[in-house]
This record gives C-alpha cells, structure tokens and sequence, in this order.
C-alpha cells in the first residue's frame, strides 16, 4: 500500500484531465479509460494474487510501472520539441493508463 503513494498514484488520479489535454488529448474519453483500466486491473489482481504470489507480482507491477513513466517521459519530450505531435497523443494515452495498472 505505501509503493503507490511513492509513484504518484493520487497525482495522476487528480489530475487526469489536464495531464490528457496536455498532450492533446481529451480529457473525457482519458477519464473514462482510466476508469476503466482501473477497475480491470484491480479485478485481475485479486484473481492472480494467490496464483502468482506477493513478491512476483510486487516485481512484475513495479516493471510496468516504470516502463509507464518511462513511456510518458517520452511523451513529454516529444511535446516540448514538437516531434511526431500525431503520435503524442496517443502515446500519452498508453503511458498514463500503463502508469496506472500498478
């Protein structure tokens, strides 16, 4: 429980709508998909906890977690240059719904 306080978990829940449009991206259809990546990945943990084990799991999310903010560091870069500003969006999208399934 302290592992997502250390990532930014509340952060990124608060402030969803302006970190989409941000990047250009609606703040709506952002919402929504986290909402429902949230609810999805916290029914597939409950199902894999006991199959999988703690300290697997643990490493596995923490993994994910920082390929996600490795993603969206990225997507930050690609905004402040004005690189690829199609694909930013997008790929802004897929980092911060990664960040959030850990």
């Amino acid at each position: 429980m302290v592992l997502p306080q250390f990532g930014g978990q509340n952060a990124i829940g608060s402030y969803t709508g302006s970190i989409f449009e941000s990047v250009g991206f609606s703040s709506t259809i952002g919402s929504i998909a986290v909402g429902i990546i949230e609810i999805t990945t916290g029914i597939l943990k409950v199902c894999f906890i006991d199959k999988l084990g703690r300290r697997p799991l643990l490493l596995g999310i923490c993994s994910w977690g920082l390929f996600g903010f490795f993603l969206y560091w990225i997507v930050i870069l690609l905004t402040d240059f004005h690189f690829e500003e199609e694909l930013t969006p997008f790929l802004g999208l897929i980092g911060v719904l990664v960040m959030i399934t850990f």
